[in-house]
């Protein structure tokens, strides 16, 4: 879709960085990458060319999670959903789709 090439360079960074990964070495990156970060520690949100991503860390479990928005519900077609569905089961290692608030 038309965001994947903007995931694949943020995730391309924590491949490199991921072995002694920490909320200080994140919030360096994502401010290094992102137009704009709001948030604190666990918590930001980053804008980088007009989209918004969040992301969440938990410490204690050692994991994160980045959510972008991608498509309103009424906007995506019945064959958008489910490539992304086929692809979120064949393709994807850890990337999946959900719907929320009618976002996806």
């Amino acid at each position: 879709m038309k965001y994947s090439l903007l995931v694949i360079i943020l995730f391309s960074v924590f491949i490199s960085k991921a072995q002694k990964m920490d909320n200080d070495k994140l919030t360096k990156i994502y401010s290094a990458f992102s137009d704009s970060i709001n948030g604190e520690e666990g918590y930001w949100q980053l804008y980088k060319d007009g989209h918004v991503l969040i992301s969440i860390s938990d410490k204690a479990n050692d994991r994160m999670r980045i959510i972008m928005p991608i498509v309103e519900i009424e906007d995506i077609k019945m064959i958008n959903l489910h490539e992304a569905l086929e692809a979120n089961f064949h393709t994807a290692l850890d990337v999946k789709y959900a719907i929320s608030d009618d976002i996806m």
